[in-house]
């Protein structure tokens, strides 16, 4: 039993549970396409029922037949049918093979669509890994209550600075009424004196007085309204990044930056990307506005972040994708979901989107076209019943191959 329930609730087993509902969802194309389907088919059928009659009394009974039964014949809508199903499913394989995963086929059509990603900073287009480089602390503050201050919160920062910390021999001590702040910092009693940590905007926000400047990445620690340490970090932008950056406006698409941090900081950072637009000192809320004001102006947003303070943001994004290596957070948050933690894999996501549409688009074109040109030939009885058959066949395989070229096309990227 305790087995059973562990393979059920295992990563392999979700991932294999989303590819699945992913076939079964259809995209809003598939869905319009059905309906038209259906009343091609009613139509189809009435064209047929008229050629029948019109050659009944033009010529004879068996032409008539011959001449309804090669309209029927030709006309046959699995083309129709074919053309975007067959189009995902291939898709959604060779997403996989490049460790993404769309946890519904609509997505791609959505993604294709996209004309603006929104970009977390932190964890997201930098490698997160935090290094402190400078640190004062206060003579007489405790390492050991800064230290564990810090265990409070899974930040990055946070983290580089309980790791600092921790080298230097810092032991945990006991909080009482720990408090966090998403994005912002965390606050404790330790001993009957007050403690908070975070960044300078969330100690002003507590009563810490000071007049120092946050020009970088900073964290500080204040006690009893008074600031007794700060720490300067160091983050480092990864390699693929600005290559990301390049292939996303090459495809049509503006790039935006939101972050929490000080607006020194992300204009580095976009400055490195070549970025012009960006958001500094953003809290989660104020990022989730900013996602509805680009939605007001008509715009189809992708938003990219870390699943986690960005998870408002994420939730109002025509599509939202999540880092963190396909991390739980990321499988319920996002509507893709990257199996590794790389850039190259969003840029991955993004091409096949757009060429799955437009192999959709070339199918639906070529169905539209074939029944234009063919109908006419069998309702003027050029077309014999074992021809419209070749016919109605040829044009379904047409659909199905050109649908395998999305698998030809990324199998060795």
């Amino acid at each position: 039993m305790r087995q059973g329930k562990f393979l059920k609730n295992s990563y392999l087993n979700k991932l294999i549970n989303l590819l699945q509902n992913a076939e079964l969802k259809k995209p809003n194309i598939e869905l319009a396409v059905n309906k038209i389907a259906s009343k091609f088919s009613l139509g189809v059928l009435t064209l047929a029922f008229f050629t029948f009659w019109f050659w009944y009394f033009k010529f004879s009974f068996s032409e008539a037949v011959v001449t309804a039964v090669s309209v029927i014949v030709i006309a046959c809508p699995c083309a129709l049918a074919l053309a975007t199903p067959v189009s995902s499913v291939c898709a959604l394989g060779v997403a996989f093979k490049n460790k993404v995963l769309f946890k519904e086929a609509k997505f791609f059509e959505s993604l294709a669509k996209c004309d603006v990603a929104v970009f977390d900073k932190t964890g997201t287009l930098t490698k997160a890994k935090f290094e402190v480089g400078e640190f004062f602390i206060k003579d007489g503050a405790s390492i050991d209550k800064i230290y564990s201050l810090c265990l409070i919160s899974n930040h990055q920062i946070s983290v580089a600075v309980a790791e600092l910390l921790k080298q230097k021999g810092a032991k945990k001590v006991e909080l009482e009424n720990a408090n966090l702040s998403v994005a912002k910092g965390v606050s404790a009693d330790i001993i009957g004196e007050h403690f908070v940590a975070g960044s300078r905007r969330f100690l002003a926000e507590n009563g810490v007085k000071f007049d120092e400047s946050e020009e970088n990445v900073s964290f500080f620690v204040g006690k009893q309204g008074e600031l007794v340490a700060k720490f300067y970090l160091k983050d480092s932008v990864k390699p693929e990044a600005k290559a990301l950056m390049n292939e996303l406006k090459s495809a049509g698409m503006s790039v935006c930056i939101l972050s929490g941090d000080v607006q020194n900081v992300v204009k580095n950072v976009a400055d490195e990307l070549g970025v012009s637009e960006f958001g500094a000192g953003m809290l989660p809320d104020e990022k989730a506005k900013f996602i509805a004001g680009l939605k007001q102006q008509g715009k189809k947003v992708l938003m990219v972040g870390d699943g986690i303070n960005d998870a408002a943001a994420l939730s109002l994004a025509h599509v939202a994708i999540c880092m963190g290596s396909g991390a739980a957070v990321s499988l319920e948050k996002s509507d893709v979901v990257l199996l590794d933690d790389s850039l190259q894999s969003l840029a991955k996501a993004v091409k096949i989107s757009k060429f799955t549409y437009k192999t959709i688009k070339q199918n639906l074109l070529f169905c539209l076209l074939y029944n234009a040109l063919s109908l006419p030939f069998a309702v003027c009885g050029y077309v014999m019943p074992l021809f419209a058959a070749l016919f109605m066949s040829a044009s379904s395989l047409s659909v199905i191959l050109n649908s395998l070229f999305i698998v030809r096309k990324f199998k060795d990227k």
